[in-house]
């Protein structure tokens, strides 16, 4: 059985529609989902709750109120998930009807205890002018071109049961620890493979607010990283040069050029370099709180 495994947190606008997409699955065998709620404060486990009294789904509900970690609340689910394979997605994610049923597929024709998969997150642009809709699906979640890296995002990760439980339970990170899961499983000898068949589409964010709270919560994730190390060392360090460099200010400006033409890309590369030294600070002060901790 396949147990899908969906972390939320304020997901009123975007989980219903999950909802009915994981209900409408053309997968003929028995799945279950799993919700776990990461201290919502609007309507989304209301929803979830409605959902599972009025449709016959197997589906459930649960909590992880410990800390804002989606990687705590898939830790959550995964312990309860009953099926011997765990398929990851997001509360703002549409999975295509064949989701499971693709899924299931490719674990039957491979050694299902040594693969992971990695399926297509394909982010929806609604105004192709848009700068910051652009960035986002050039920028984020592209388990297509990371595939080379072992970088997996959980919007669209499968693995089974016995595979997940050799490498460990996700480091509960604010943001960042998916990839750091698919790395260690790769290390231990998993097979990570990319099926673009395996598709889930995801909205784009739409405003620099939107991409300023996605990259800092990247920034938190990376300075967490090194909870419990009080050595100072270049390592720590290396994440600012990388993140605040104008290399990659020129990679993306030159990658949307074609998409919106020069002035909306210069102004996108004026934006986007305030944006990223913002993130770099916002790292920095992460990472002089986990060296409290």
């Amino acid at each position: 059985m396949i147990s899908v495994i969906v972390p939320f947190y304020n997901a009123e606008e975007f989980i219903f529609e999950l909802l009915s997409a994981l209900k409408s699955q053309d997968y003929s065998e028995p799945y279950e989902l799993i919700f776990v709620d990461n201290n919502s404060t609007d309507g989304s486990p209301k929803i979830v709750e409605s959902f599972i009294a009025e449709n016959n789904v197997t589906c459930r509900l649960f909590y992880y109120t410990e800390k804002p970690s989606s990687y705590g609340a898939r830790n959550i689910g995964v312990k309860n998930a009953l099926g011997d394979i765990f398929a990851f997605t997001d509360a703002d994610c549409i999975p295509t009807k064949s989701w499971l049923t693709n899924i299931s597929k490719i674990f039957s024709s491979n050694n299902k205890n040594k693969l992971v998969i990695s399926g297509d997150v394909d982010l929806k642009i609604l105004n192709e002018n848009n700068i910051w809709e652009q960035f986002d699906k050039i920028a984020h979640m592209r388990n297509d071109k990371n595939i080379d890296k072992a970088n997996v995002a959980t919007a669209n990760m499968a693995v089974s049961k016995e595979a997940f439980n050799a490498v460990g339970p996700f480091q509960e990170l604010l943001s960042g620890a998916d990839y750091l899961w698919s790395q260690r499983a790769k290390s231990l000898g998993l097979t990570v493979l990319f099926i673009p068949e395996v598709l889930v589409f995801h909205p784009t964010r739409k405003t620099v607010t939107e991409i300023k709270k996605k990259l800092f919560r990247i920034a938190i994730g990376q300075a967490q990283q090194y909870r419990g190390l009080k050595k100072l060392n270049f390592t720590r360090y290396k994440y600012i040069f990388t993140s605040a460099s104008p290399l990659r200010v020129a990679r993306y400006t030159y990658a949307i050029l074609k998409q919106v033409g020069l002035i909306r890309s210069i102004k996108f590369a004026l934006l986007f370099q305030i944006l990223i030294l913002e993130q770099s600070w916002q790292y920095l002060l992460a990472l002089k709180n986990e060296r409290k901790v």
